[in-house]
C-alpha cells in the first residue's frame, strides 16, 4: 500500500467544513483520478496528502517519497532552471568530483547518483527542453516551457506517488500526448485532478470527491459517466415515484378530513337527539376527535415523508443538472468577411510572434479552432482582431459592418473580482432588467443566493462561468463573434459541459484557442488555423 487515509476532516479557517470522514487507499501500481465540481475540495486534499495542509483530523499515511506537482506552477520566477529542477548541487558536486575532487562533502552531496548527468538530459530531451536552458531564468521562459520544466523535476524525482493538479493546463497538443505515454508507463501509483477527458481516461481508477463522501468508481472517467447516468435515471424514477406518492398522501388526508367533519356533524347530531347529559356529550366529543386527529396524524407523516423525499431528491437532481445558459446569437449573415490578413506580422520585444507571415480571412458563420505549440502565438492573434495588439508589418482589413465582439479568457478577466454577484452583474445590465428579473436569471443559472453578496474573488472557475454568461445574457442582444483564449482552464467538468452546451447552441463566429481536443470535437468546429 502506497498511501492510506482514514477518517480525513479539514475545514477553513472560517470553520466552513470541506470534506468530513474521508477514507481512502492507492496501491502501488494505481492510476487514480479525483472529479468533483470546483470547490468541492480536490485540490485541497492532495494539499493535505502533500503535507501542506494539516487536517482537523484523521491520518494520513504514506509508505514511498512523492512528487507534488501544484496546480498554481513555480512562484520563485527568478531561479534558473538547474535550481528548479533541484538538481544543481549534485550536478556541481560530481563536477568536482570528475574535476579531481577527493572532498567528502561532494560525495555526499551526489549520494551516489553517478548517473544524474545523463538522466537530466534524458528528461530535457522527453520534455523538449534543450541542455543550454540550464542557466535559463525561469521568467524568461514561457508558461508551457515552465510546465515541462516541473515535468522534467518529476521525471528526475523517481518517486512512487506522482500527485498532479491539473498537468494539462497550458501545455500544447505534443505535450499532452507526451505526458500521457509517460503516466501510462510509470511504475508508481499516479492521484491526477484534472478536467481534461482524454487524460482521465488514461486513469484506470475514478473518485468522485463531495463533502461527505469519496465515492469508488473501479473504471475510466467515460466508466464513471455511464454510472452516473444510470444513477441519475434512479434519482429521477424515485422523484417521479415520490411525486405520486405525495400527491396519494395528500389525497387520502384530504378524504380523511372530510370524513372527520362528517363523522363529527353525525354525532353532534345523534347526541343531541338522544338526550345524553352534556358531560357525556363531552366526552364521547372528545374521544372522537382525540381518534381523529390521531388518524389524521397518520396521514400528515405520511405527507411529510413524501414532501422530504421529494426534497431530497430535488437536491439531488440539481447537483446533477448541467445548466442550460446561453451566448446571446447574431443576426448577422454568413459568408462576409470579417476580418483579412495579408502578409500580417506581429513583434513582441523586437522578435516577430509568428513564424511565417499570415494570409488568412475570418468570414462570419466561421467556428475556427486557432492551433499551436506554446508559444506560436495564438493569443497575439486574437490580440489584434480586438486591436490590442498592432502589425508590425502587412495590412488588417475589417469590415465596416459594426461588430459586437466579445473575448473571453480562462481567467474572466471581464468581472471585477471585487465587486459582489450581484453588483458585477448590474454593471452589464445594459437592457435595463429589473431586480427580479436578473435575480431570476442568476438562479436558474445556478447561481445560489447564499452567493449573491460574495465577492467575486471567492467564486469558483465553474460559478464564474456561469455568472459571465449571465453578464452577457443581459449585457447584449446579439453576439457577433465570440473569441475564446483556453476556455476550458479551471472548470470542473459540470462546467466545461455547460460551457460546451452553450457553444454549440450560438450562431455567430467562433475563434477557440484550446488544447481540449474533446471539447473542440464537440462545438463542432468547421475550419483550423495551424500557428506552428
Amino acid at each position: 500500500m502506497v498511501l492510506n487515509i482514514s477518517n480525513l476532516s479539514y475545514q477553513y479557517s472560517d470553520f466552513k467544513p470541506v470534506f468530513e470522514k474521508l477514507n481512502f487507499q492507492i496501491n502501488k501500481l494505481d492510476k487514480v483520478s479525483i472529479v468533483g465540481d470546483n470547490g468541492v475540495g480536490k485540490s485541497t486534499l492532495l494539499r493535505l496528502v502533500a503535507n501542506e495542509l494539516v487536517p482537523v483530523s484523521g491520518k494520513i499515511q504514506i509508505n514511498v517519497d512523492l512528487f507534488y506537482l501544484q496546480q498554481n506552477k513555480i512562484k520563485d520566477q527568478n531561479q534558473t532552471v538547474v535550481e528548479a529542477l533541484g538538481v544543481s548541487v549534485k550536478l556541481k558536486a560530481l563536477e568536482a568530483i570528475l574535476s579531481g575532487s577527493a572532498d567528502l562533502k561532494d560525495y555526499e552531496q551526489l549520494e551516489d547518483d553517478w548517473t544524474i548527468n545523463q538522466r537530466v538530459e534524458q528528461a530535457l530531451t522527453y520534455w523538449g527542453l534543450p541542455r543550454f536552458c540550464l542557466q535559463s531564468r525561469l521568467c524568461e521562459l514561457s508558461g508551457g516551457e515552465q510546465t515541462k520544466v516541473l515535468f522534467a523535476k518529476m521525471m528526475l524525482s523517481q518517486s512512487g506517488l506522482l500527485l498532479l493538479d491539473e498537468p494539462t493546463n497550458h501545455i500544447d497538443q505534443h505535450t499532452r500526448e507526451k505526458l500521457i505515454c509517460f503516466i501510462n508507463q510509470y511504475q508508481g501509483a499516479i492521484i491526477v485532478v484534472s478536467h481534461d477527458r482524454t487524460l482521465l481516461n488514461e486513469l484506470t481508477i475514478t473518485y468522485e470527491l463531495s463533502q461527505h463522501s469519496l465515492e469508488r468508481y473501479n473504471g475510466n472517467y467515460q466508466f464513471y459517466k455511464q454510472h452516473k447516468a444510470m444513477e441519475l435515471a434512479s434519482i429521477e424514477k424515485k422523484y417521479e415515484l415520490a411525486e405520486k406518492e405525495f400527491k396519494q398522501a395528500s389525497r387520502q388526508k384530504q378524504i380523511a378530513v372530510e370524513k372527520q367533519q362528517r363523522d363529527l356533524a353525525i354525532n353532534k347530531k345523534q347526541q343531541s337527539k338522544a338526550g345524553l347529559p352534556k358531560i357525556v356529550i363531552n366526552t364521547l366529543k372528545n374521544k372522537a376527535e382525540n381518534s381523529a386527529a390521531k388518524k389524521l396524524g397518520i396521514h400528515q407523516d405520511i405527507v411529510d415523508k413524501a414532501r422530504e423525499d421529494i426534497h431530497m431528491i430535488k437536491r439531488q437532481l440539481q447537483n446533477q443538472k448541467v445548466f442550460d445558459i446561453r451566448f446571446a446569437c447574431s443576426g448577422m449573415h454568413t459568408g462576409r468577411v470579417l476580418w483579412s490578413l495579408k502578409q500580417a506580422q506581429a513583434a513582441y520585444r523586437n522578435k516577430s510572434v509568428w513564424q511565417f507571415p499570415l494570409d488568412l480571412d475570418i468570414v462570419s458563420g466561421d467556428r475556427i479552432h486557432l492551433f499551436g505549440a506554446n508559444g506560436s502565438g495564438k493569443s497575439s492573434l486574437l490580440k489584434v482582431f480586438m486591436q490590442e495588439l498592432t502589425l508590425s508589418q502587412g495590412i488588417l482589413e475589417k469590415t465596416k459592418s459594426p461588430l459586437t465582439i466579445v473575448y473571453l479568457d480562462q481567467y474572466y478577466s471581464m468581472l471585477e473580482v471585487n465587486l459582489s454577484v450581484e453588483q458585477q452583474i448590474m454593471q452589464y445590465n445594459q437592457r435595463g432588467l429589473t431586480s427580479k428579473q436578473v435575480n431570476n436569471l442568476l438562479f436558474q443559472s445556478g447561481i445560489q443566493v447564499s452567493l449573491w453578496q460574495e465577492p467575486v474573488v471567492n467564486l469558483s472557475g465553474g460559478e464564474r462561468l456561469k455568472l459571465v454568461l449571465c453578464c452577457l445574457t443581459i449585457a447584449y442582444q446579439a453576439i457577433d463573434v465570440l473569441l475564446l483564449d483556453e476556455p476550458t482552464n479551471n472548470l470542473d467538468i459540470t462546467s466545461l459541459e455547460c460551457l460546451t452546451n452553450a457553444l454549440i447552441q450560438y450562431k455567430g463566429t467562433l475563434l477557440v484557442v484550446s488544447h481540449d481536443k474533446v471539447f473542440v470535437e464537440q462545438i463542432g468546429v468547421n475550419k483550423t488555423i495551424n500557428l506552428s
